[in-house]
């Protein structure tokens, strides 16, 4: 199957591709200019997706090629956050130099979402105090592992992320096998059982009762509140919330405004109130910049806010 999308307008793929292809994983591959990645479908089977993109920004269009007749469009606008106001996001952020400045280097850019609640509550448990790189490898040690598959489409193979269900097939010595802790397999094992018998509900959570949604995440096995904030931002798409405590977007914002000075959890999250209701996206963005800039902080040229 093959469609064409016209997302919001402003959208690319091209910072995405740019910033997170070194982060790919056999469930989401980026190659050329290409994104494959692999989603669940209603039933729970696995199917490749393929997006090229081509348009520009102000004009965006997005061809999609499926290997499955179900309708994938709620899955890639939650994907790639279709629901974000950037044109609003870009007004309200005018009077920020610094900010102007990063908007102008990824124009466009949308929230790049995990596929589900599972998934970026197991991401944020692997990447736990450890390095960006060292997460990439245990994530993709974790899929080939434990992932359905493999799912071939032109030529290449893939494999699913793995599904609550899936882990559930396993036990915790097998996934501690990865090359993670014991505290964070069992973590891993005991979210999938909450899912899957029922303990845990996803469908609890609420947008506007974001407090109370936290402390239900923070109340699962190995989960805090950086990793809860991750969840519901990267996940569940939930607008206005930021880790603010993640230590890259707590680098960024002491860059640009506070002169290289370390940046504490509570500094961060004031500072970030002056972006309510954008702070998922300056977050976002801030984070952007780090990955793909922070080692080079220190010989760029600081910006006044």
């Amino acid at each position: 199957m093959q469609i064409t999308l016209n997302p919001p307008v402003p959208f690319t793929l091209k910072h995405l591709k740019r910033v997170y292809s070194s982060r790919s994983d056999p469930s989401c591959l980026w190659i050329d200019n290409v994104l494959y990645f692999v989603l669940i479908n209603k039933n729970n089977d696995p199917f490749l997706t393929k997006i090229e993109e081509l348009g520009t920004p102000n004009q965006p269009v997005l061809l999609v090629t499926s290997a499955s007749e179900f309708d994938c469009f709620p899955k890639i606008s939650h994907l790639f956050s279709f629901q974000d106001d950037l044109i609003s996001f870009y007004q309200a952020i005018r009077s920020d130099p610094v900010m102007n400045q990063i908007v102008k280097q990824y124009y466009g850019t949308r929230i790049f979402h995990a596929r589900s609640f599972f998934e970026s509550a197991v991401i944020a448990i692997l990447e736990q105090q450890i390095s960006v790189q060292a997460a990439t490898k245990i994530r993709e040690r974790f899929i080939n592992r434990f992932g359905r598959g493999p799912i071939q489409f032109e030529g290449m193979n893939f494999r699913a992320f793995p599904t609550p269900h899936d882990l559930l097939e396993s036990s915790i010595d097998e996934i501690r096998l990865v090359g993670i802790s014991m505290n964070k397999a069992r973590a891993i094992y005991n979210l999938a059982q909450c899912l899957v018998e029922g303990s845990f509900q996803v469908q609890s959570l609420s947008p506007h009762f974001k407090d109370l949604s936290l402390q239900k995440i923070m109340a699962l096995k190995g989960i805090g509140l950086w990793s809860a904030q991750y969840i519901l931002t990267l996940g569940l798409a939930w607008n206005d919330v930021v880790a603010h405590g993640d230590l890259g977007l707590r680098k960024a914002i002491g860059h640009y405004y506070k002169e290289d000075q370390p940046v504490y959890v509570e500094e961060s999250h004031h500072f970030l109130k002056r972006f309510i209701p954008f702070r998922h996206i300056v977050g976002y963005y801030l984070l952007m910049d780090h990955i793909e800039n922070g080692k080079n902080y220190k010989s760029q040229l600081k910006l006044n806010s």
